[in-house]
């Protein structure tokens, strides 16, 4: 399977094959938990903007969007 926007959702485990000859380098990468994995934007909610719409402006998953703002409503966001 492909992956789309070249991430791996947080919550699913992904087999990526590398080549060998980069394979140290891309498991140094990944051993490296002091960068962060995801860089955020804040985005102030706008008259009439769905989660839908402002995911594909930002080319990212609407799932993603979710998982980093607990508690929020995909069908009631508010503006501002």
């Amino acid at each position: 399977a492909e992956l789309k926007y070249h991430i791996t959702p947080p919550s699913e485990t992904h087999v990526v094959k590398v080549p060998a000859s980069k394979a140290e380098e891309v498991r140094s990468v990944l051993e490296d938990t002091s960068a962060p994995l995801f860089r955020y934007d804040i985005y102030k909610v706008k008259s009439g903007d769905t989660l839908s719409a402002i995911a594909k402006r930002y080319s990212t998953l609407l799932s993603m969007i979710i998982g980093a703002n607990p508690g929020i409503e995909a069908d009631r966001i508010r503006i501002g």
